[in-house]
């Protein structure tokens, strides 16, 4: 929004946001992936013996191969 802000008005150095506003997105936003880390527990055994199609694409190794991980770190590096 900022870089089209800026495109609009001839690139003058504006900030669309007040700053306090960006503080409190950058902050919750970098300490919600980290909440959600310690916030998460592992299911129920019993639970995951009822559904079992769940877990299918796991056990047959497609999601979590070293192709998949290479994948994404170059999409994140990228």
């Amino acid at each position: 929004m900022q870089v089209i802000f800026n495109c609009i008005f001839y690139f003058v150095p504006i900030p669309l946001f007040n700053g306090f506003v960006m503080l409190g997105y950058t902050t919750v936003f970098t300490m919600l992936p980290v909440f959600c880390l310690l916030l998460d527990r592992d299911i129920n055994p019993m639970a995951a013996f009822e559904y079992p199609q769940l877990y299918k694409t796991l056990q047959d190794g497609r999601d979590l191969n070293l192709k998949t991980f290479l994948a994404w770190v170059f999409k994140s590096i990228f």
